[in-house]
């Protein structure tokens, strides 16, 4: 009785090992599975499953599993897709099940094979990628089962400077200076770009120097630039690493505005060590400044402007994510943000499948606003937002609120101070009251949490400074120093018009000026898009883009005057 008692454990927890893969097979008495051929006759998977009958016990080979699975031997991580940069590696290990069990084989007792275009297999499940992109599938089989995996093989791109530090790795010459650019209209990515002001007339070269190592590997180096029309031509240097320098064509500067270029790199470059304007005579001049912006490397002649895709839940006070590229194949933490009514929140990142996890304080009277941001290595920005309800009820600190479709967004800012409204013992919002220009702009630069004191000595060139209330000065003096209001020009000069409403479309400008560049900016399909102004129209569209501005029935109303309410509802949703 201990004896079948043992036999039965057995039978139901063990697995047998693969004797061989084929040929004459263990030798080991058998009685096959399926067809009846015996596993000796054929070169299939054949592995060994203990099987008691309650007569006797025996092995018995399987010809053709009921699944085959692929993981990742370094990592054991399991295998549906293969996504890899050219020249790129990965060793999988197959296994087979038959019956829910799991069996056990060699690589080897599988067969192999990849389409030619992304790369090799051998027999031990070692795939090697090719040398270019390209796009198919590997297949792994045993008998007549199969199984197909996706292949992708892509280019990468490695950020190589994005210019928002200090800069540090750049260092000014006789010829070229440098600083950090703040100024929106020229920075293309993120909130700061590397300005350079050129001379080259005393020997036809202006050089900055640089020093910014390139990783092993990469063939390519790209640039976002800003020229000056000059017609004089950009140009790097790059050391390998005996020192042996060899300049390079970046672009010829006979544009005005952005324009991403690229260039491959020199054999062996393994330092970036100075950026060069060569003078030809041109009519711009020998001097001049020019912008630039997200250095980057790659593997392959790769660009990449498309945002990563940013999806998130919540559920009670658990929030998750998921983040993704076109390009990267994996984002950094540190290139991803979490933020809980604008500010900061812990969170947990698992890099390889590209997920956030997080929890949320308690919910209570209030609406609270999640946002996830991310970033690739091309600086392109996306994020994805939610709602927190309330756990509860509560009567809004404006007494004419109650009931109003903005009381919600109203009492975000009431409870974070950025507006009291008017009145005393009850104050009042005033919702379908037009915004005029001092309070907007006095209501951003509070929801921008500025340190308003830093800019009280800020002098305003707008000829009717006089106009502007003494509640709203020195955010007036932030919005303006920080590039953010630009003001309007008439025969009398810079205008400010503190006390003149705001249309829709100022508005939007305003707080497109507060954001990151780097958003995707979609075409607007809101059935008035052609009412937005020129000058308007890309701050609209990174809005859109963020999912701060979704319209009304279809339609944006650029032109029409800004209430409080939708001032209240527009600063809530771009937390």
């Amino acid at each position: 009785m201990k004896k079948k008692l043992a036999l039965i454990l057995a039978a139901t927890m063990t697995v047998g090992l693969l004797a061989s893969c084929g040929g004459s097979g263990s030798g080991s008495a058998s009685k096959p599975e399926g067809s009846g051929t015996s596993a000796s006759q054929t070169s299939d998977l054949k592995v060994g499953v203990f099987y008691y009958n309650f007569a006797d016990a025996y092995i018995t080979t399987v010809r053709t599993p009921d699944e085959i699975t692929l993981t990742n031997e370094a990592t054991g991580a399991a295998v549906a897709s293969l996504n890899l940069d050219p020249g790129g590696q990965v060793d999988l290990k197959a296994s087979a099940s038959y019956r829910k069990l799991a069996l056990t084989a060699q690589d080897t007792c599988f067969t192999w094979s990849a389409d030619p275009e992304v790369g090799t297999v051998d027999a031990n499940g070692v795939f090697t990628a090719g040398t270019k992109s390209a796009s198919g599938n590997l297949t792994v089989s045993a008998g007549g089962k199969t199984l197909t995996v996706p292949v992708s093989i892509a280019g990468h791109v490695k950020t190589l400077e994005d210019c928002e530090g200090d800069l540090a790795s750049f260092g000014a010459t006789s010829t070229a200076s440098y600083g950090a650019e703040t100024g929106l209209d020229y920075v293309h990515n993120g909130r700061q770009s590397l300005r350079m002001t050129y001379d080259a007339s005393t020997g036809g070269t202006a050089s900055l120097n640089s020093a910014l190592p390139i990783p092993a590997g990469e063939s390519w180096l790209g640039v976002w630039v800003y020229g000056d029309g000059s017609g004089n031509t950009l140009m790097a240097t790059a050391a390998d690493a005996n020192l042996q320098s060899q300049q390079f064509l970046l672009t010829a500067l006979d544009f005005t505005g952005w324009k991403y270029v690229s260039a491959e790199l020199p054999e062996g470059a393994a330092t970036l060590t100075s950026l060069d304007v060569i003078y030809g005579g041109g009519a711009g001049g020998p001097a001049g400044t020019i912008w630039l912006d997200q250095f980057t490397t790659s593997n392959e002649n790769v660009s990449d402007t498309i945002a990563p895709t940013v999806r998130l839940s919540v559920s009670g006070t658990q929030l998750t994510a998921a983040v993704s590229d076109n390009v990267d194949r994996t984002i950094p933490q540190a290139n991803v943000s979490l933020t809980y009514d604008g500010a900061t929140l812990n969170f947990t990142w698992n890099e390889a499948a590209g997920t956030l996890t997080a929890t949320l304080p308690a919910a209570d009277s209030g609406y609270h606003r999640v946002s996830v941001t991310a970033c690739d290595a091309s600086g392109n920005l996306a994020r994805a937002s939610a709602d927190v309800k309330p756990a509860g009820t509560r009567t809004s600190p404006f007494g004419d609120m109650a009931g109003h479709w903005a009381e919600p967004y109203a009492t975000y800012l009431y409870d974070t101070g950025v507006s009291k409204g008017t009145g005393v013992e009850i104050p009042v919002y005033q919702p379908e009251k037009n915004i005029t220009r001092a309070e907007f702009f006095a209501m951003v630069a509070r929801w921008m949490d500025l340190d308003l004191t830093q800019y009280a000595n800020v002098e305003l060139p707008f000829v009717d400074a006089a106009s502007i209330p003494d509640w709203a000065l020195n955010e007036v003096k932030a919005m303006y120093s920080l590039g953010i209001l630009k003001g309007g020009a008439n025969e009398s000069g810079l205008t400010v018009n503190a006390l003149a409403t705001i249309s829709r479309a100022e508005a939007m400008t305003i707080l497109g000026r507060t954001q990151a560049r780097g958003y995707a900016e979609p075409e607007l399909t809101f059935s008035d898009a052609g009412q937005v102004p020129d000058w308007a129209a890309g701050y609209l569209r990174s809005l859109v883009g963020q999912g701060v501005i979704t319209g009304n029935d279809n339609r944006i109303r650029p032109n029409d005057l800004l209430t409080r309410g939708e001032v209240a509802k527009l600063l809530y949703a771009m937390l």
